[in-house]
């Protein structure tokens, strides 16, 4: 299962997706899916996973998956769908929020503060990865 399935496969898919989203969960869920041999694959089942279920238009609950850390290109791509996925949410009145927006901020928005927290901890890394690159560069060219 991927994001081109839902894409491509159109409703030819949709029968099967209750069993493709119960074996991406078993995976996901596996106590030993992020240990190191197997967190490269997590990160891009959860990925899939998101990719597919927005692309659908449910949100199920990947959130809570998430920050992915592995797979930093399969990480940039999630990142950045939750956020268009908050922005969406957040850009109209709360009258107007879909069946997804509720879904995405969980019942009663308790997946408010994950959300948050996953923001914070993006942003954590990419200034680090930022300043360690600014002090790569500055060494770099000292010893030029």
């Amino acid at each position: 299962m991927d994001s081109e399935s839902a894409e491509y496969g159109g409703s030819a898919i949709k029968p099967l997706v209750g069993e493709a989203l119960s074996r991406v969960n078993v995976v996901i869920r596996d106590p030993n899916a992020l240990q190191s041999e197997n967190v490269m694959a997590y990160d891009n089942v959860v990925s899939a996973w998101g990719k597919y279920v927005s692309f659908i238009g449910i949100v199920s609950t990947p959130v809570i998956f998430l920050p992915i850390k592995g797979d930093l290109i399969e990480a940039k791509v999630v990142h950045e769908l939750l956020c268009s996925m908050v922005e969406s949410t957040f850009n109209k009145p709360r009258s107007l929020y879909y069946r997804s927006d509720i879904e995405l901020m969980g019942p009663n928005n308790q997946y408010v503060p994950k959300i948050v927290s996953v923001f914070a901890e993006v942003s954590c890394v990419l200034i680090v990865s930022s300043l360690s690159q600014l002090y790569f560069i500055k060494c770099a060219n000292r010893l030029i």
